[in-house]
């Protein structure tokens, strides 16, 4: 591949093991493939370099016109913004090479555009309804791939749509990387009123938080008793934007909300969430869970408030869809924070699961070698060896032969002008888990930096902590 699929982000190992599980299956003669990832591992990025990838045209479908917003800004990232359209309701670009579309708008682009050469389905789930189902005939896709959370109905039963569930990442595995964090549920042995019980537990929550109502009127009232916001779907989006900033800010300390936050948006500073009035269904449930466990700096676990044992309900009857979820609330190990106060300029990531905080730094020295190659003061990589710059030899373990170079170059770092920068290259190089492509990148910087110690002194390195929110 000629260009950079990640658009310069540093891949999580899941993401590079699914991209690849993808293209293999694909290779291997299946068209319909499907991916599941935890609720907030980083499933948008994945689909971004999906696309880049793909050398024909490409439909990316998601169900809400919210998230065609979201999925299409992301994809620009990766493959130009002027190669990317949007289609729904206020938006209908569908002569782009790559058009993102919500589902109920599918029929009306299909029967316009029905040839494709590549559909990616985010959410996937959401294309088993009938209404859905009915326009798949319309589409003429060579190969599809599709991702979620939640490889079932609500019913509990597979997904027909898919030939094969090809590569799967659970809660559990996204707690133990730190890319999720820990789930504590709170339940209740006494019976009494749920609103009073909901109340007294949003009274003592620490952070901000959801809690789930039946209609707007209800929502309304409620909120008026806690005393915070709603949000629901008869507000515009600049409103609804404005009041989950409040909330983010701290201005409010929850919201009230009507099938609005349950899936697909991305509110890694909730704490909590309160399942005031029940959720029956497996996958919904899951997916409301997701929007509290993405992790956040300072965030050490999420509370599902959970007054009619939702969880247990659905797991004794749907344990194996739900079992991740509850080991990562019992099982999972402790996830690592890292602090490293002694380190000058990376007070930002002190505080960061330990995973998170070596996968900014890995993306300095990537960004940092890419900033040196062009300034010329590092060669290009080479390709006549026949080895792929950003193959999948890239998370490998670092080899001896690896280490001992970086070893015999070490020296060199006194170049680097920045403290924080010499810290970088440290940290990295004495860690016990170093990638192949993370040592090849220090390796480059190493000897850029010894050759031409004056000309790299003059080149601007990335800040450390610019890829601390990516």
């Amino acid at each position: 591949m000629s260009r950079d699929v990640w658009a310069g982000f540093t891949p999580r190992r899941w993401q590079w093991e699914a991209f690849d599980a993808a293209l293999d299956a694909l290779r291997g003669g299946r068209r319909r493939v499907l991916i599941q990832a935890a609720t907030g591992a980083g499933k948008a990025r994945l689909l971004g370099a999906l696309a880049a990838a793909c050398t024909g045209t490409v439909l990316v479908s998601a169900p809400s016109q919210s998230l065609v917003e979201q999925l299409a800004t992301t994809i620009a990232e990766h493959c130009g913004a002027e190669n990317v359209g949007r289609c729904f309701q206020h938006e209908w670009q569908s002569d782009r090479d790559i058009v993102v579309t919500c589902i109920p708008s599918l029929p009306a682009l299909l029967a316009e555009r029905p040839s494709w050469s590549c559909w990616l389905a985010d959410e996937a789930h959401r294309i088993e309804g009938p209404a859905t189902r009915a326009c798949l005939p319309l589409l003429d896709a060579k190969v599809a791939i599709g991702v979620t959370a939640t490889p079932y109905t609500s019913t509990g039963r597979g997904l027909s749509t898919w030939e094969a569930l090809i590569y799967a990442y659970t809660s559990y595995e996204a707690t133990r990387d730190g890319v999720l964090v820990p789930l504590r549920i709170e339940r209740s042995e006494v019976a009494g009123d749920v609103d009073d019980l909901v109340e007294a537990w949003v009274g003592r929550a620490e952070g901000p938080g959801i809690v789930t109502a039946v209609t707007v009127a209800d929502a309304e009232e409620y909120a008026a008793r806690l005393g915070v916001l709603t949000v629901h779907g008869y507000l515009g989006r600049a409103e609804i934007a404005k009041r989950i900033e409040a909330l983010r800010t701290g201005r409010v300390h929850a919201l009230v909300q009507v099938q609005l936050l349950v899936e697909g948006i991305d509110l890694p500073f909730l704490r909590w969430g309160a399942l005031r009035v029940p959720i029956s269904s497996p996958n919904r449930l899951v997916q409301f869970a997701g929007r509290f466990l993405r992790t956040c700096k300072g965030k050490a676990e999420a509370v599902l408030f959970d007054p009619h044992d939702c969880l247990g309900a659905v797991g004794l009857v749907h344990g194996a869809c739900l079992e991740d979820v509850q080991r990562a609330a019992a099982e999972a190990e402790a996830v690592e924070f890292w602090e490293i106060p002694e380190l000058p300029g990376l007070e930002e990531i002190a505080g960061l699961p330990r995973a998170r905080a070596i996968s900014v730094l890995e993306g300095w020295a990537t960004d940092a070698l890419g900033a040196l190659r062009g300034a010329g003061v590092a060669p290009p990589p080479d390709p006549s060896g026949g080895v792929n710059p950003g193959g999948p030899w890239r998370r490998r373990p670092a080899s001896d032969k690896q280490r001992a170079a970086a070893a015999r170059h070490a020296g060199a770092v006194r170049h680097l002008q920045d403290p924080a920068h010499r810290a970088v290259v440290d940290v990295l190089l004495g860690d016990a888990r170093l990638r192949a492509g993370v040592a090849s990148d220090l390796l480059g910087i190493l000897l850029a930096v010894g050759r031409k110690p004056v000309s790299a002194s003059r080149v601007a390195l990335p800040p450390v902590c610019s890829r601390v929110a990516a």
